[in-house]
């Protein structure tokens, strides 16, 4: 796979447009759609800003050695989530729900987590369950 397939690779696992993939680098769409077709060579800049913003394993993107995406630490994790959520629309849920989560009381998160907890081991349950 050559690097402009790799920068396809990387904006179909993440879901995007080409639109949008060039607007959160600050370039144009056709400037991705020329990578992408290997038209276009990116500057180490823009291989730089893609991994930046994307967490991609720059290795992985100039040769394609390695994986994709770089380990996060839980911290990162967390740090993106709430900023994919600070980006996002105001009506996503999963904005409402973490505005709503911020309202709550050490009391009420603690019952909020039992919750959540029985939850997930009812789905898991259910999943492990033969049809």
């Amino acid at each position: 796979m050559d690097l402009g397939n790799r920068i396809k690779a990387v904006r179909r696992e993440k879901h995007l447009t080409q639109q949008v993939f060039a607007d959160k680098l600050g370039l144009k769409r056709n400037t991705v759609g020329g990578y992408e077709i290997g038209t276009v060579t990116p500057s180490d800049r823009t291989i730089t800003d893609i991994c930046r913003e994307f967490n991609v394993n720059e290795t992985w993107l100039r040769t394609g050695e390695g994986e994709m995406f770089r380990k996060q630490s839980r911290e990162d994790e967390l740090a993106a989530y709430m900023d994919s959520l600070l980006q996002g629309k105001p009506d996503d849920i999963r904005r409402r729900f973490a505005v709503a989560v911020s309202r709550l009381s050490t009391q009420q998160l603690e019952i909020l987590e039992g919750i959540a907890i029985q939850l997930a081991n009812n789905l898991q349950a259910q999943e492990s369950q033969p049809d």
